[in-house]
């Protein structure tokens, strides 16, 4: 069976997407430890999902916490 290198790009892209690159946003927690614990940038525990903030305090200077991401609005 001959296999067209053109069905090879979707394939290995589709694979690409599957993989785990790290903590990812939106995560599954009970408390910012858990967060934490997975390193990156989503510290903290909001509504059982790891984000990177729930105050703007934790964005730096002129950004602020939109949903659980900064921004610089």
């Amino acid at each position: 069976m001959k296999i067209h290198r053109w069905l090879l790009l979707p394939a290995t892209l589709y694979f690409l997407a599957a993989v785990d690159c790290g903590p990812a946003r939106d995560a599954h927690c009970s408390n910012d430890g858990e967060c934490e614990a997975l390193g990156g940038d989503f510290k903290y525990c909001l509504e059982s999902r790891c984000v990177e903030c729930v105050t703007s305090a934790a964005c730096g200077a002129h950004r602020y916490c939109h949903q659980g991401a900064c921004t610089d609005r």
